[in-house]
């Protein structure tokens, strides 16, 4: 909107709903200052705002009380994440292998998703042969269906982060913290830690990786 303002000269002004709705998310004076260069008003429908001294002021109020009710949205938000995560609760989407459902009391919950977790499982399983690098992985999953939502192949370093990531047995990470999830693991730890041996050999000497039996 802005830049359309700035290219087309015929504006004469834009006009908002509420001048709350304008001032959120973005620094306001900085954007009004923009359009007034431009010689372009800014009008709000439902707030009477006049061009002068006392206009200012209410409209300064508005701007100050609509960020602030952002930032106190996004604390709040972040609160209740935290508060779910702390009760072993992911408060973000489910990876894939799992999905996001309700309870019969509407309260959201992860499960295993049966249309993707065997190739999750199948993914470790391949890996921990050690006969795959991450991009022969990425093809021979791709190739048995494990895909993007816009139907392309995992790349390696998305299949890094799936094995590396201790959500598959049961446990979470975030803020720096590590919390055991109420979710089902569909991996076994055990298994996972030969998974993540094998990352960290290859990590020592990526260009110069044998394929070697590691069960």
């Amino acid at each position: 909107m802005i830049k359309n303002a700035q290219k087309n000269k015929t504006i004469d002004a834009v006009i908002v709903h509420k001048i709350d709705r304008f001032s959120r998310n973005i620094d306001f004076y900085a954007y009004k200052a923009i359009l007034e260069k431009e010689g372009v008003r800014l009008l709000s429908v439902t707030e009477n705002i006049d061009e002068n001294p006392s206009g200012e002021f209410i409209e300064n109020v508005l701007v100050a009380m609509a960020q602030f009710y952002s930032r106190n949205l996004a604390e709040e938000v972040l609160k209740g994440m935290r508060e779910k995560f702390e009760r072993g609760e992911r408060p973000v989407k489910a990876l894939i292998g799992y999905k996001n459902v309700r309870d019969e009391k509407g309260h959201s919950q992860i499960v295993e998703d049966k249309d993707t977790s065997y190739l999750i499982k199948q993914m470790f399983r391949l890996y921990a042969t050690g006969q795959y690098s991450l991009g022969s992985l990425s093809e021979e999953m791709g190739r048995r269906g494990l895909k993007t939502k816009r139907g392309k192949f995992l790349s390696p370093e998305q299949i890094k982060k799936i094995l590396r990531n201790k959500f598959y047995i049961g446990k979470m990470i975030m803020w720096n913290k590590e919390v055991q999830g109420k979710h089902k693991p569909i991996i076994d730890e055990r298994f996972f830690n030969q998974v993540q041996n094998i990352l960290a050999e290859r990590k020592i000497t990526p260009d110069k990786w044998q394929k070697r039996d590691f069960l």
